[in-house]
């Protein structure tokens, strides 16, 4: 059961507040609340109006679900004036606060409903192998949010037509509106300048060609232009990725931190920059994306909006959902949640990918290339690839290219790195010519 005091302000939100009703009313019983009252026959009066019209319920609703219930002999004529003073009393209630009631309220049901979840599992589910059902639930249990309906957008409104433009204008007059790479001839090639908010990115390089290393500096870019970073790491640890943040902010060799830890820690400190860092370390195959999405809202909770997620990466995250003998379909949706995220939270997401056996000793590798499942290029809304033969690795040397993508053009570009000092990029190269494959 909801507390006592604690239910009185669910009722009155619910009642008064449209926008709350209209979330609340996906998952809210009126099972949640005291049967010892009135308040959960006012509550289930609330829910179904709601299911029936879409909308809070009214006074002449009210009258209509009383007489209801005593039509159905529910409740006697002796307690309607029960019920009015009850009605009347939560009307007068405060609601001002409906948003962190309903945040409240929505951690409250999610916990409920997870543990019915387990309860059925264990005593139904389990002893006759139905996962199925198991997954419906787990799954019915991830989509509790505080979500609104969306809304439909009125392209050709006069409003929506003054708002792009206006918009666009802006933008022109920023100059830039992503978040910079930190290479700006990697950022020329973006409509935006950079990562953009509700787009998925996917950096496709062979194994230990530079992908954590490339994330690590894309994430470190954003903080020093005041961007809030969220890592989730499922490969390398925290004590790595801090290493080669430190050798890159310090500008001293990876292994030369233990002897030169006073001078890089000084060196940390005096650049530190307004974004944050945070770092989020899960075992692999343990990370799925209502994971992401929990430890993002506990950070908004905090005061802590995060600008841009990096998952490194999701070829080895767990799938929030399991397709029976389908293990593609399973990392599809991986990269399905993932731009769900991008949408959901307005930001920028970047991962990485694997490329098959046959692509890592290509000269540029492209989408194509990629291991496992098309689908993950299909749903990314670009594709960056990092190429580098032995000898150029052994140069330093690597190509950034812009592969499948939605709205950039293919292209080629040659940095130099410096991986002993943490550093994806060290300065630019050239421009390559498109090279045939």
């Amino acid at each position: 059961m909801i507390d006592s005091n604690f239910e009185d302000k669910v009722l009155a939100c619910a009642l008064k507040s449209q926008e709350f009703i209209g979330v609340a009313g996906r998952h809210l019983r009126a099972g949640f609340f005291d049967s010892s009252v009135p308040k959960q026959n006012i509550a289930k009066m609330i829910l179904d109006f709601w299911e029936k019209y879409g909308a809070r319920l009214s006074a002449t609703g009210y009258v209509e679900g009383l007489r209801d219930l005593k039509n159905r002999k529910v409740i006697t004529a002796a307690d309607a004036p029960v019920y009015t003073k009850e009605f009347k009393r939560l009307q007068d209630i405060d609601v001002s606060d409906y948003k962190f009631i309903l945040e409240r309220m929505i951690v409250f049901i999610k916990h409920k409903t997870l543990k019915k979840a387990i309860e059925d599992a264990v005593s139904k589910h389990l002893p006759k192998e139905n996962f199925d059902e198991i997954e419906k639930a787990m799954r019915a249990v991830a989509e509790i949010t505080t979500f609104e309906d969306s809304k439909a957008y009125d392209y050709y409104s006069d409003k929506a037509i003054d708002d792009r433009f206006s918009r666009r204008d802006l933008e022109a007059k920023a100059k830039t509106t992503g978040i910079s790479t930190g290479i700006k001839r990697m950022d020329d090639f973006f409509p935006k300048k950079g990562w953009y908010r509700r787009e998925l990115y996917t950096i496709l390089a062979p194994p230990k060609r530079g992908k954590t290393m490339g994330l690590q500096w894309f994430a470190n870019a954003a903080a020093m232009q005041g961007f809030n970073v969220a890592i989730f790491t499922l490969e390398v640890s925290t004590e790595v990725y801090s290493d080669r943040m430190d050798a890159c902010n310090a500008k001293i060799k990876i292994k030369e931190l233990p002897e030169r830890m006073v001078e890089a820690r000084d060196r940390v400190k005096a650049m530190r920059p307004k974004g944050k860092v945070l770092i989020f370390e899960y075992p692999t195959k343990r990370l799925d994306a209502p994971e992401i999405e929990r430890q993002l809202r506990k950070l908004e909770q905090a005061g802590v909006a995060v600008d841009i997620l990096i998952v490194d990466y999701a070829d080895i995250m767990k799938p929030a959902r399991w397709y029976k003998d389908d293990g593609l379909r399973e990392q599809a949706s991986i990269y399905e949640d993932l731009r769900a995220l991008a949408v959901l939270f307005d930001i920028p997401v970047l991962t990485a990918s694997q490329v098959n056996r046959a692509g890592s000793n290509k000269e540029i590798i492209k989408g194509r290339d990629t291991a496992g499942t098309w689908e993950k290029i299909a749903i990314s809304d670009a594709i960056i690839s990092f190429s580098a033969s032995d000898a150029e690795m052994l140069k330093g040397e690597m190509k950034i290219h812009f592969s499948e993508c939605r709205n950039m053009d293919a292209a080629t570009i040659k940095i130099k790195t410096a991986y002993n000092f943490g550093r994806f990029y060290q300065e630019f190269v050239s421009a390559v010519e498109s090279i045939s494959d």
